[in-house]
């Protein structure tokens, strides 16, 4: 037995985050399906970067722009989350990396544009 979910109903799904925003989150551990704020980077320059996101096409869509966040602290980050809005808000999802990220004292974590790439 299988499931799928077609192109049309994948593309119309994520085209709702383009025009509702994200703000890309650094969570240092599993943000778990409630999104928990304890997980989440905190200190030093820290703080949520706005992305923006292509039209999905295939049922994926990615980040159109460059991400910095700037003078971090000390950190390993092992998710990245996409939220409503930059403090506090809802979780829309979260991304497993698959290598965690070892951050340095006042270094700044740089994601490129289509960095971030969400699928169905």
């Amino acid at each position: 037995m299988s499931s799928v979910i077609t192109n049309w109903w994948g593309n119309s799904i994520l085209n709702t985050l383009p025009s509702l925003g994200g703000w890309i989150s650094l969570p240092e551990a599993f943000p778990t399906v409630l999104a928990d704020p304890g997980t989440e980077v905190s200190g030093g320059g820290y703080q949520r970067q706005k992305a923006s996101f292509s039209a999905a096409s295939s049922k994926t869509l990615a980040t159109t722009n460059q991400l910095i966040f700037a003078s971090m602290p000390v950190t390993t980050i092992t998710y990245l989350a996409i939220n409503t809005q930059q403090v506090g808000g809802d979780m829309y999802c979260s991304i497993q990396l698959p290598t965690p990220l070892s951050v340095a004292d006042s270094s700044h974590v740089v994601l490129a544009a289509g960095d971030i790439a969400i699928t169905l």
